[in-house]
Parts: structure tokens; C-alpha cells; sequence
């Protein structure tokens, strides 16, 4: 009985050489490295022309109508239009009616500065209390409980 040859032996298996194989994985690995290579570049172009794009075209259209506070107030305007004549009067509904109200202020007020931030109103009642007063309880049993198996 004579020894078989890797490459006999390889053959048997799985019907390719060793050498056939290992060219096939150099080729496979070879073309994941190009295929990424070339979705990073792609990447990077389409970054770098969406930049161009920006600074060409779409910022100096912005600046024309007032900045970006005036295209929002108009766009808002425009959609409200729209959703005005609808039938289905969506432009009354309360989260519509409270983000033009929001919007209103900040473009009214006319003042560089940043819009004051106010506080909302603690409208709780007792029964949100007492859930929260047992959230707190459970919170607290809860870290009691981690420090006694910590410190075990």
C-alpha cells in the first residue's frame, strides 16, 4: 500500500487540488478587499459631492429666503395649507394646534437669543403621587437588596 499524495488525496474529497483551493480563498479574500476599498471610496465621494452640493446650492437658497428660521416658519405655513383643506381637519387637532402655537412664539418673538425654556405645570393628582411615591419605595428596596448581596 502506497501513501497517497496530498493532492491525491485532496482530489478524492472534495474533487480540487490543494492548490486550486487555496486560489480560490486568495481570490475570494482579494475581492472582499476591493469591494470594500471601493464602497469606502464610493463613500467618501458621495460625501464629499453631497458637501458640494450643500455649499453651492441649498445653503445660499436658505440665506435668500431668511435663513433657516424662515423656511421652517414657511414650510410650516405650507403644510398647515394643506392639511387645513383637508377634510379631515387635521390642522385642528391638538398637536398640531400646539406645535404652530410653539413655532409662532419662537418666530415672533424676533429676538436673536434662544427662545426661554418654560416650565411645564405640575398637574399631578393624588393618584400619580402615590404611584410614584411606591416607584420610589420599590426602587429603594431595590438597591437595599444589591448592597446586601454585594456586600455578602
Amino acid at each position: 500500500m502506497s501513501a497517497a499524495s496530498p493532492q491525491t488525496a485532496g482530489q478524492a474529497q472534495g474533487g480540487q487540488s490543494f492548490t486550486s483551493a487555496m486560489s480560490e480563498a486568495m481570490f475570494r479574500r482579494a475581492l472582499v478587499t476591493l469591494a470594500a476599498t471601493g464602497a469606502t471610496a464610493a463613500t467618501a465621494y458621495l460625501i464629499r459631492k453631497t458637501r458640494e452640493l450643500w455649499d453651492e446650492q441649498a445653503a445660499p437658497r436658505i440665506e435668500q429666503r431668511g435663513g433657516l428660521e424662515a423656511v421652517t416658519k414657511d414650510a410650516f405655513a405650507t403644510a398647515t395649507e394643506f392639511l387645513g383643506s383637508a377634510p379631515t381637519k387635521v390642522a385642528e387637532s391638538a398637536p398640531v394646534s400646539v406645535v404652530a402655537e410653539k413655532v409662532g412664539e419662537l418666530t415672533d418673538s424676533g429676538s436673536d437669543t434662544e427662545p426661554e425654556i418654560q416650565p411645564v405645570a405640575d398637574t399631578s393628582d393624588p393618584e400619580r403621587e402615590a404611584e410614584r411615591r411606591e416607584r420610589r419605595r420599590r426602587r429603594e428596596a431595590r438597591q437595599r437588596a444589591l448592597k446586601r448581596s454585594g456586600a455578602s
